[in-house]
């Protein structure tokens, strides 16, 4: 059974239904005995309830095909609809699908397209009429095999009705809405209909996947939605089974995308041994601390846009952010929002860089009662990367005093960036500003530096 729900509230909705059982089935030893008197006992029930009801016996596929269209067409936003099938049921592609009594033309699986009726499909022509509710009753055999299936019965094919529980959760979101699908128990089969109903036709902003059963195979084909979609914002994937293509080609898709920020669940096996250049934007830093924890232990390039560089204390002790990433030769980190962990995140991270070639800083530091100048970068990070021959950074640090008389200048900061190397360029300013006798400064520096010393 589904149970679906919708928005829509009107005070002149109507209640309709459309029951149809199917008995004379005319392939051999298929006939069935109890459907056709379960529909018509339901429409005395619902009657009772001031119902309109459409009943329908022993139908052929068109007949079924033409009246589901016809019952479809009646609906009103605001209505309440109900749907009851009783008959033979099965699955292929983990697509459900209602048999009609002309089964007999139905000999090889790949026939249900066009001879019996997409259970799911059923379903989302009724949402789209944007009923208030809309409750879905399968009563279908559990056993149902196609003439050919013989062969395959003992490997133990699916043959009853797969879960509808995607296209159920779809059905109550509006084109153009945030889409939550987390713990929804959701696996690889359900990604094409959420590529089709949610990321194109539902043209979601935000798509969370959060903790189902995802694995490699459904991020391939998220990725391949995404390629040409531009409209999704964020996409959630914590807590899935995703691992090395699947996040090779997510990862690919995503780095020419504007999504909004990955984030990943901290115990999740994702895993990759081939990734070698990641081009990616997350939403904490400890995503960035999860993704360089080993995991991907080939790579060596990393571009990351980070939305917050804040401590999350209670996930950061279950990622490895101790061991040396000797394999990384190009780190580009930058963030648009300021950040009071400069010591405790950033600088850790990139003193496990021992073998960094070039090194992108580009982010805002509350500091405590001095600049991130030259000095504090020769010794906190230069210090530790001997191979560093190219460093670009833009770095803009703030501190605050009462009655400070004697201020930073440009030169002083200078100072500090000297003996760097035999090419490079500095731009820096300090700008003071004053309220209520507190002195705020900031300072913005641009640098590039080759062959360090």
């Amino acid at each position: 059974m589904a149970y679906v729900t919708s928005s829509i509230s009107k005070s002149t909705s109507e209640k309709k239904a459309l029951l149809i059982g199917n008995n004379a089935y005319k392939r051999e030893n298929t006939q069935l005995q109890c459907c056709i008197n379960d529909a018509t006992d339901l429409c005395k029930k619902l009657r009772t309830i001031q119902f309109q009801v459409t009943v329908g016996s022993d139908l052929t596929h068109e007949q079924m095909d033409r009246m589901i269209d016809d019952f479809t067409i009646k609906i009103n936003p605001g209505d309440l609809v109900v749907f009851f099938f009783s008959g033979h049921g099965t699955q292929w592609n983990d697509q459900n699908f209602l048999m009609p009594v002309d089964n007999d033309r139905i000999n090889e699986r790949k026939y249900l397209k066009h001879g019996a009726i997409n259970a799911q499909a059923t379903l989302e022509k009724i949402m789209d009429r944007c009923p208030l509710a809309a409750i879905f009753l399968l009563d279908c055999c559990r056993k149902y095999y196609m003439r050919n299936d013989a062969a395959v019965r003992s490997l133990n094919t699916p043959s009853g009705l797969s879960s509808m529980q995607a296209v159920v959760a779809i059905a109550q979101y509006r084109v153009g809405s945030n889409v939550d699908l987390s713990q929804h128990e959701l696996i690889d089969q359900d990604m094409e209909i959420i590529a089709k109903e949610v990321v194109i036709k539902k043209r979601c902003i935000q798509l969370w996947l959060g903790s189902n059963s995802i694995t490699s195979d459904g991020a391939l084909i998220l990725a391949d939605v995404l390629k040409n979609n531009h409209i999704l914002e964020k996409l959630d994937l914590h807590n899935n089974r995703i691992s090395d293509d699947g996040v090779r080609f997510l990862v690919k898709t995503l780095s020419d995308r504007n999504i909004e920020g990955l984030s990943f669940d901290r115990q999740i096996p994702m895993f990759s041994s081939t990734l070698i250049e990641l081009h990616i934007k997350v939403q904490r830093f400890d995503d960035i601390l999860y993704l360089l924890d080993g995991r991907f232990n080939k790579l060596c390039i990393v571009y990351v846009d980070v939305i917050n560089i804040a401590c999350t204390r209670t996930s950061l002790p279950i990622i490895n952010n101790k061991e040396k990433l000797s394999n990384m030769k190009c780190f580009s980190m930058t963030s648009s929002c300021e950040t009071y962990f400069y010591d405790e995140l950033i600088v850790p991270l990139l003193q496990r860089m021992l073998n960094l070639e070039k090194l992108v800083l580009n982010f805002a530091a509350n500091y405590q009662n001095t600049f991130i100048n030259g000095n504090n970068l020769k010794t906190n990070i230069i210090n530790h990367m001997s191979q560093l021959n190219i460093f670009t950074f833009n770095i803009r640090s703030k501190i605050s005093f009462y009655d400070q008389i004697h201020l930073p200048l440009n030169e002083d900061i200078k100072n500090t960036l000297t003996n760097l190397g035999d090419d490079y360029k500095i731009n820096c300013c300090v700008d003071n500003f004053s309220k209520e006798k507190k002195w705020s400064m900031s300072y913005l520096l641009v640098s590039i530096f080759t062959n360090i010393l």
